[in-house]
């Protein structure tokens, strides 16, 4: 079968729970629109490295193919960690490599990998971003995951369960503060906003807003049954020192039926 003929769910090799981290949605952000797109897999599975873009793609009028990878119906791989998503990893030379990779919670020997799974790979004025595919064990699909925009709290009026927040950066300051790893956190609608219908703000034990699910997340998060069992909890806490995209990081856990998987469906079929 050609490549050109070839179409398949990315859900269809979904990995167990030893290929955590092995599998990452690629997300583009439109430069205009600043709309965030999901536009490829790239995968780390028996120490080859692939790259495949997803159908939709060819539904994005302003996307164009990646640098280095021209055809949208080819499966690519390597033996190293294509040039493009590696360059997103902080060189070991850096002065400060070793913070930077604390702040990560990830150990002084750690890969380029293992960096941008965590990290999500972002680069100033950049419009990629990673995001590692959720993983299902038995009745549990578990995930970490960055909150998401912490800074722009106290820009905005923030409506969560029924209640109007105005936060000042001094308040979300302090809330963040309060956090200690494993601490419970949950995840309220917040169907006023005006990007996206599906936002879920992630809130402490005092229902204080601290930033927002990704928005990857979002739709298939509203399509849980009421028998799902959503928990959240704080996995890592930076202070004030650190970059606002890594203040934050949480661990998703969800049981759910067997017939709930993330990232499925049609918009999520791959390209080769």
């Amino acid at each position: 079968m050609s490549a050109s003929s070839m179409v398949t769910d990315v859900t269809a090799n979904q990995p167990n729970v030893e290929d955590a981290g092995r599998r990452l949605v690629v997300l583009w952000q439109d430069p205009d629109s600043r709309e965030i797109e999901p536009i490829g897999i790239l995968a780390l599975e028996s120490a080859v490295y692939s790259f495949v873009y997803l159908e939709r793609v060819s539904d994005i009028a302003s996307f164009q193919p990646l640098f280095g990878f021209p055809d949208i119906r080819r499966r690519y791989t390597s033996a190293n960690l294509f040039s493009l998503f590696a360059q997103r990893a902080l060189d070991p030379q850096r002065a400060d490599f070793s913070r930077h990779v604390e702040q990560l919670g990830l150990p002084a020997d750690t890969t380029p990998w293992e960096q941008i799974a965590r990290s999500g790979g972002r680069r100033e004025g950049d419009t990629l971003q990673f995001f590692p595919m959720p993983v299902r064990d038995g009745e549990v699909i578990s995930c970490s995951f960055l909150v998401n925009g912490i800074r722009h709290l106290w820009a905005k009026a923030v409506t969560a369960d029924g209640m109007e927040f105005h936060l000042t950066q001094s308040e979300v300051e302090a809330a963040l503060g309060r956090l200690q790893p494993g601490d419970p956190l949950s995840l309220l609608p917040e169907p006023t906003n005006t990007y996206h219908s599906s936002a879920s703000l992630v809130v402490d034990g005092s229902t204080t807003p601290l930033g927002y699910l990704p928005h990857v997340l979002c739709e298939d998060i509203a399509l849980l049954g009421d028998d799902a069992v959503v928990a959240v909890e704080v996995e890592r806490v930076n202070g004030p020192d650190a970059p606002w995209h890594i203040r934050l990081m949480a661990r998703l856990t969800i049981n759910a039926d067997s017939d709930f998987s993330f990232f499925s469906g049609p918009s999520w079929r791959t390209a080769a």
